[in-house]
């Protein structure tokens, strides 16, 4: 895990906004779409994943599939 940046204060809404150095180096761009996960290693924790990332998992797992 990176070195933390904030606190960030969630919003009334739930929103929460991204510091723009850690958008840059997780390479995301405003508009883009992410999911947003419970780490598997700590409960507490809530995950950013691009949707990218979860397309090209899932293009994948669709590839495997197609080659058994």
């Amino acid at each position: 895990m990176g070195t933390p940046i904030g606190p960030r204060r969630i919003t009334r809404v739930r929103q929460v906004a991204i510091p723009a150095k850690l958008m840059k180096e997780a390479d995301l761009s405003i508009g883009d779409d992410i999911y947003l996960r419970l780490s598997r290693h700590h409960p507490n924790v809530i995950e950013i994943v691009p949707a990218r990332v979860v397309n090209d998992l899932l293009d994948l797992g669709l590839q495997a599939d197609r080659s058994r």
